[in-house]
């Protein structure tokens, strides 16, 4: 990939020729807190094949500033790839968060919001899970001035999706807040020989944080429908009465098929 890298960099005239490098950069802490920063390309060589290549992953303990972030990236690029990121690079994807644009704007390079979290807002609107508000001051009819706060981009046309999503999580907390209903459901899962993957619920950050949560909820459908004909706590009856509906299901389907698929693509 190294030699794909030099041949596309000399076809456009090396760093003082045509801006020809895409790149994502992204920030993170590890379990041992130490910072990390990761780098990645994306080129189309002569022969029009998309090339993508992991490119750098730092250690980075000292300062996180836009700035001293901008100079990591512009060392590891010159160093490892002999490439002038300023030069060649025609956008830089990175998080939504105002310190990853910061990057990007030190280095004078267009931002791209990354595509996970593109991804991500398509679904969470769709589902009904978010909706865009904007707050402005207005008149009323006093003469004072107050706030009014209306809606920008509306979610749907799946509103119910964010219901469904919240009842599954109850039905996690049922399950994981009680070892005896825990030991309960496994038993019967075991009986009828059914896998004994639990049903998960992750946090809230992205919609990605949800397909956990759905993954394991479809594996642990037919095990919840023995569970509902067998308990005798009408509080796991009603959770189950609001999302054993067929087609809240078939969003769930969609949705777990669709991220990777998009993902992926």
């Amino acid at each position: 990939m190294k030699g794909k890298l030099d041949e596309c960099h000399q076809d456009f005239g090396g760093d003082g020729g045509a801006k020809w490098l895409g790149y994502s950069s992204d920030m993170w802490t590890s379990r041992n807190m130490d910072g990390a920063l990761g780098l990645s390309f994306r080129f189309i060589d002569r022969d029009m094949v998309v090339i993508t290549i992991a490119a750098a992953l730092l250690k980075l303990n000292d300062s996180h500033t836009a700035a001293n972030v901008a100079s990591k990236l512009l060392k590891v690029c010159n160093d490892r790839y002999g490439i002038d990121l300023q030069a060649v690079a025609s956008s830089g994807a990175s998080d939504t968060a105002n310190a990853a644009r910061a990057v990007q704007s030190v280095l004078g390079i267009d931002q791209s919001d990354c595509t996970m979290h593109v991804i991500s807002l398509l679904l969470s609107y769709t589902l009904g899970m978010r909706e865009n508000y904007k707050t402005d001051k207005s008149i009323d009819k006093e003469g004072k001035e107050v706030k009014v706060r209306y809606i920008v981009t509306p979610g749907g046309p799946f509103a119910f999706g964010s219901e469904i999503i919240k009842v599954l999580k109850d039905i996690a907390n049922y399950f994981g807040s009680s070892p005896q209903r825990k030991d309960e459901y496994e038993t019967i899962k075991k009986r009828a020989l059914l896998p004994i993957q639990h049903i998960k619920s992750p946090g809230e950050t992205r919609v990605s944080s949800h397909i956990t949560l759905l993954q394991t909820a479809m594996m642990n459908h037919y095990a919840f429908t023995l569970y509902d004909m067998q308990t005798k706590d009408k509080a796991f009856n009603t959770l189950w009465e609001k999302c054993k509906a067929q087609s809240n299901w078939k969003v769930c389907f969609s949705v777990c098929v669709l991220i990777p698929d998009i993902l992926f693509f």
